[in-house]
């Protein structure tokens, strides 16, 4: 029922927080495959923050059930997926929130979308932001300002307590985000959306009934070209950075400058490294 990856991640970052629930997850699943009337098939990988099983409902609907860790926040990812309804999403099919579970469509066929050509990630990221967020999101989700300082806080964080060697050699680099960043969010004069906050390649599947699918967001308010800018920072296409921006601006009428400097942000530094490492978690 839980990978061997998620176990060894959750306890190694979480510590006895982290072991405390993976004792607890079967009993989680077992409550929620009871309430829900599921058949559990086994455990889907790539997940490293919350447990997430295939399953089917007594009719023989193929649905995931998911029981997020208490580190991630599963009503914000509930209220994302329920505003998207299913378009560029999974569906939602249920929710719990004692137990942090989440019941969603699956999406079929499924698999990590490598090298898929700019243009059909612009119309997702586009779908995703096609309908403005409510007066209550806005007001009950996190500004991408206060995500971009949690994540920066928390690389700062993680590198300090491997070396103090390395959290020096990072600290220019993070003064260098923040105030970048800064300017980024002063100067934003359009209306903000409701962004998937962490997508990156494993967070986009194939499918069959939309060509892609976004999953596990991280959801919260502010400007599109972040999400445009965490894909070219992660994605694979042929060309590098620079060249995803530029065509995922192209394709989404966002100015490839300003996509550009955020990709700069997340991969904490101006020169485009092949890999980001300013992730949701801050792992370096």
């Amino acid at each position: 029922m839980l990978p061997g990856d998620l176990s060894r991640f959750v306890a190694r970052h979480f510590g006895a927080r982290g072991r405390a629930w993976l004792e607890r997850v079967p009993a989680l699943v077992d409550r929620a495959a009871a309430g829900w009337g599921l058949e559990i098939e086994g455990a889907l990988g790539g997940g490293l923050l919350s447990c997430v099983l295939a399953a089917h409902t007594r009719d023989g609907e193929p649905v995931v059930l998911k029981i997020a860790g208490p580190w991630v926040a599963a009503d914000r990812e509930a209220a994302a997926l329920e505003h998207w309804g299913g378009g560029p999403a999974p569906r939602l099919l249920g929710f719990d929130e004692d137990r942090s579970a989440l019941l969603l469509e699956r999406i079929w066929p499924g698999g990590t979308a490598l090298d898929e050509p700019c243009h059909r990630v612009a119309r997702l990221i586009t779908a995703l932001h096609a309908v403005p967020p409510t007066r209550s999101q806005i007001a009950s989700l996190p500004s991408l300002a206060e995500v971009v300082e949690e994540r920066l806080a928390a690389a700062g964080a993680e590198a300090a307590a491997r070396s103090a060697a390395e959290s020096a050699a990072l600290t220019a680099r993070l003064q260098w985000a923040r105030a970048a960043a800064r300017e980024l969010l002063s100067g934003f004069a359009g209306a903000p959306v409701l962004l998937h906050g962490d997508l990156e390649q494993r967070n986009v599947l194939r499918c069959q009934r939309r060509v892609l699918a976004a999953i596990d967001p991280m959801p919260c308010i502010g400007d599109p070209a972040y999400d445009a800018a965490y894909w070219a920072a992660e994605g694979r296409e042929t060309g590098g950075i620079e060249q995803r921006c530029h065509s995922l601006a192209g394709h989404m009428r966002l100015d490839p400058a300003w996509v550009r400097r955020w990709a700069s942000i997340i991969t904490l530094a101006p020169e485009w490294p092949r890999r980001p490492i300013c992730h949701p978690i801050g792992t370096l």
